[in-house]
């Protein structure tokens, strides 16, 4: 096994863990989309930011991709695939 497949091994251990954390992380496809800020997971890489739905259509842009909106997010750490509500500690 060489060190990248370490890491990234070790980066999936790490989402995993924090999706058994039991504080309440949801699939993404159930985020709302209505500018709520919410707090996002890459499950791959284990790496969380926070961010928000931008629509593209509310806002008259259009997509070159043909989506209608994104995750607008603080540090960009890749394909979010979980949320959850903003803790207030």
């Amino acid at each position: 096994m060489n060190e990248q497949t370490e890491v990234n091994d070790e980066s999936r251990a790490e989402g995993q863990s924090r999706l058994n954390d039991g504080l309440g992380w949801m699939p993404i496809e159930t985020a709302p989309k209505d500018g709520t800020q919410i707090e996002l997971l890459n499950e791959n890489s284990g790496l969380t930011d926070m961010g928000f739905w931008c629509d593209y259509t509310k806002r008259g842009y259009q997509s070159l991709s043909g989506l209608d909106g994104e995750w607008d997010q603080e540090f960009g750490n890749g394909d979010m695939t979980h949320w959850r509500v903003v803790s207030n500690v």
